[in-house]
Formats: structure tokens, sequence, C-alpha cells
């Protein structure tokens, strides 16, 4: 939902450097929350997949700034292409991992489509891509976290 609140209050990176600089903020987080959590997110494949993907999003929508940058695309237009390659993510994701990711990665095409065809719902798209990708997740996941829990088990 970042996406529309920065519209929302008119926060929106307008710039590539902007973009550049929100990519290496989420880079930063996602790798000082895997070192964080490193016990727990390299134990299983799946875990270490996902986690994979986290760090590989931030790192690509970085060189695709830089890019664009040499390309000569505005930042709405790099913001439009992040959508494409987060939906190249998701699409890899739902063929390794998991065929409902690719629910997700459809939504991410179809917000891709939209914010082409009509450039100022770039935020709305977005964040109904991250929206469906939230569900999907929690779909996938929370079913996962109870079959480990015992019935009157705390949660951990």
């Amino acid at each position: 939902m970042l996406p529309l609140l920065g519209a929302l209050t008119g926060i929106l990176p307008r710039t590539l450097f902007a973009h550049g600089v929100n990519a290496v903020a989420f880079l930063v987080v996602s790798l000082a929350l895997a070192v964080w959590g490193r016990e727990t997110l390299l134990r299983t494949q799946l875990n270490r997949s996902v986690l994979g993907a986290v760090i590989l999003t931030p790192f690509s929508q970085l060189m695709m700034a830089l890019g664009c940058a040499q390309l000569g695309i505005n930042a709405e237009q790099a913001a439009t292409l992040h959508q494409f390659l987060w939906f190249v993510i998701c699409a890899g994701l739902a063929l390794s991992i998991d065929w409902r990711i690719g629910i997700a990665a459809l939504g991410y095409l179809i917000g891709f489509f939209c914010s082409a065809h009509w450039p100022g719902v770039h935020p709305l798209s977005s964040s109904l891509g991250n929206l469906v990708m939230t569900i999907v997740a929690a779909v996938m996941w929370l079913p996962m976290r109870a079959s480990r829990e015992g019935p009157g088990d705390p949660a951990t």
C-alpha cells in the first residue's frame, strides 16, 4: 500500500535518484532482517528461496533505476517498469516454489499494462498488486504455521 499512500500524501519518488534511494533502503532493511533472522530464514529451502527473492527485488530495482537513467526513461515510466520486474520475479517463484504465487504475478502483470496505458494509475495498480501478493502469501503461509503448532501449542 506504500505507493498508494505515497500518492495520497504527495511523497512519491519523483526522480530516478529517489527510486534508487528507495531500492537501497529496502535492500538494507531486507539484508538486516536476513542477518537478524538467519537461523530461521536459512533453515528450509522455501525460506531461502523467498529470502533470495526479497533481496533480489530491491537490487533489481536499483539496477533498473540506473539503467533507466542511462536510457533517458523518466521516474514514472521506471515505476511502471518495476511492476513488470515484480511480475517476472513472482512468476519465477511460482514456477519454483508454489503455483499460487502466479496469482500475484498476474496481478503485477495486469498492473503493468494498466499503468502503461493509464500512466496516472501506477500508485493504485502497484498497491493492488502488493495487496494481492500479501493475500497470496497469507493464504500460503498461515496454514503452514498452524500445522506446525499442535493443538494448544503457543504461537512462537
